[in-house]
Parts: C-alpha cells; structure tokens; sequence
C-alpha cells in the first residue's frame, strides 16, 4: 500500500466521522494495514523533519486514533499505533520539528499507557508496552551518558557545556512519563548519568518543576535522590508542610503524631543524613517566624508539633550522631514556650 498526504487525509477524514465501531468492523483490517504501510513509510522516510514534510497530516491523523478506544480493542491497531508515536519521539531532539514532536509524542504514549487495560489491546499485554517505553528511556540515558564520555575532567569542559542544551531537550521530552509508573526508573537513571558528569545544570526549571508536581505519586527513594540535590525544594516542601498542620482537625497529640510519623517529607529526613541537618534547620526558620508579632500560628499548638517531629527524628539523629542538632533546636524552641 502506498502512503501518501492524500491517503492519511483519507484515513483522518474516515476515523473522524465513523464514530460507531460497528460500522468498522469491515474495516479494521485496512486500518491494520494503513497503519503497517505508514510505519514502513515512516523508516523509508528515516526522520521526523521528512515525515511531517511528506505528511502534513499525520500528527492529526496519530492524535483522532489515540482517543479512538473503540478501535484501539484490536490489539494490532494499539501495538502499530504505539511504534508511529515512538519514532515521532527522537532521543537527542535537534530540529524544530523534532523538539516539538518528542514531548507531543510522549504525551500520546503517556495518554495511552493510561487506559484501562480493557479500553487498550486486550490481548496485548501491559507490559508490552511498558517495555517500548523502558527501552525508549535507556536509549535516551544512554545517548546523554555518550555525550560526556569525551570528558575527562571532573568537572565539565567548555566543549561539554555546549552540548547541555541538547541534554536539556532530550531530558524533558521525557516530562510525560513522570505521572506514570516509569516515573521512578526515569528519574534514577537520569540522576545517576548527571550526577556522574556533576551535569544537574541540564535540568531545566520546566522539568524540576514538573518532578516536584509528581513527588506525591512517586517512591521514597525517589523524592530523597531529588531532595538531596536541590535541598532547598526540600526545605521549603518541609516548612510548608509543618505549618500546615496548624490547620489539621486532630483530637489529639497522637492523633498529631500519627499524621506526622506518616508525612512522607518526615519521612524523607529518617532516611537521609543529608536531609536531616536540612530539617533542623528549617525547623530554626519556624522558630524564628514563630516570634514575629505578625505571626498567625498558635506558638502552643506548634509547641506540640515540634514535639512530635522530634520524637520522630530522635532514633536517627541519634544513630547518625547528630544529638547536638537536637539539643540545639530544643533550647531555641523553649524560648518561644
């Protein structure tokens, strides 16, 4: 089958105004094959720049069929429709084209791998398609690892620092898959390639901002790598998260304790020694506000706060011999008593 623009046109205009699946059944197998000859018209066409040239259409064409359930039930469908989307997602985006079609594209997998098994293939496993996104991954880590293989300093070269740009793109092409269940593995395969160049200045805000947005929904292990490299996020989650619990409807101090012990931020100091020194200090900063005239919390309510806290922090800071931080923050917190 040839696959022209005038073809693709054909199909768009077809899936769009067929919305009853009944009326497809003589059709899905062409669909099929529609689908089979664009993939190979896609690797006849060797790039995305090409593709959305010869094919002004298609991107219209991949976005009608994504939200098209009813057709995605035949698993071949789903399976060729995942393999167009990831070869509009370029690993090392450089073009244009290709900045703007990677995040587009990830958006659609990401979009896809969130229905219902029963809405997708049935038939065609889950992990399936958890693999084509696995592997996607890997070759972008792998492709940003490459890029500093050249350096051999510590720190990075001149030379080096021109390519950050490039990491920067292809890092956030990957800003859709921080709300799925790759979320973990993206985030601690890129921060182990960075954190072996000292690269963090390849994360942009966009992407930052984007991983503080899926800390509720990701590991423990994977918000402490995060907090552990910009501690200041941490300082200020941790600070609006003590004070929030002035506004918590409790019993009762255990009832406060519970809620605490539980936080996944307290969490988060009891299992870094690098966060923790961080947490004492940001419970000074507490202190410190809670001396202020202005200040609308209720100096004895937070006094059992503070209680709590501690109490959840002693085991650790003892284990880790950092008592004195305790003492310390003790004899600050009686002043305000």
């Amino acid at each position: 089958m040839k696959v022209t623009e005038q073809t693709v046109a054909v199909w768009l205009t077809k899936i769009k105004q067929e919305s009853d699946y009944k009326t497809w059944i003589q059709d899905v197998l062409s669909l099929r094959e529609f689908l089979l000859a664009l993939k190979q018209r896609f690797s006849d066409l060797g790039n995305i720049d090409d593709v959305i040239k010869t094919l002004p259409s298609v991107a219209e064409f991949l976005d009608v069929l994504c939200v098209r359930t009813d057709l995605l039930v035949n698993k071949h469908v789903t399976s060729t429709l995942h393999e167009c989307l990831h070869f509009m997602i370029a690993d090392k985006p450089k073009t244009e084209t290709e900045k703007i079609s990677t995040p587009w594209a990830w958006k659609h997998v990401n979009y896809l791998l969130k229905q219902p098994v029963g809405c997708l293939a049935s038939g065609l496993p889950q992990d399936t398609l958890a693999k084509m996104v696995q592997e996607k991954v890997v070759g972008i880590t792998a492709t940003l690892t490459s890029q500093y293989t050249s350096c051999n300093t510590v720190a990075l070269s001149s030379a080096t620092m021109q390519k950050s740009a490039d990491m920067t793109s292809a890092i956030d092409s990957l800003i859709p898959l921080l709300g799925t269940q790759f979320g973990d593995i993206v985030l601690q395969d890129l921060f182990k390639c960075t954190d072996t160049f000292h690269a963090l200045n390849c994360y942009s805000e966009a992407f930052i901002s984007a991983v503080e947005f899926s800390l509720p929904n990701l590991s423990i292990k994977t918000c402490i790598l995060f907090y552990e490299r910009w501690p200041w996020k941490f300082s200020n989650s941790f600070q609006d998260t003590i004070l929030k619990f002035s506004n918590e409807n409790l019993n009762n101090q255990k009832d406060l304790k519970e809620k605490i012990t539980q936080s996944k931020i307290v969490k988060c100091c009891c299992e870094s020694l690098i966060l923790l020194p961080v947490c004492t200090s940001s419970l000074e900063e507490i202190c410190e506000l809670l001396k202020t005239e202005e200040c609308k919390y209720d100096p004895h309510f937070m006094q059992q706060v503070f209680d709590s806290v501690l109490a959840t922090l002693q085991p650790k800071l003892k284990e880790w011999g950092l008592e004195t931080l305790v003492t310390n923050l003790k004899n600050f917190r009686f002043k305000i008593s």
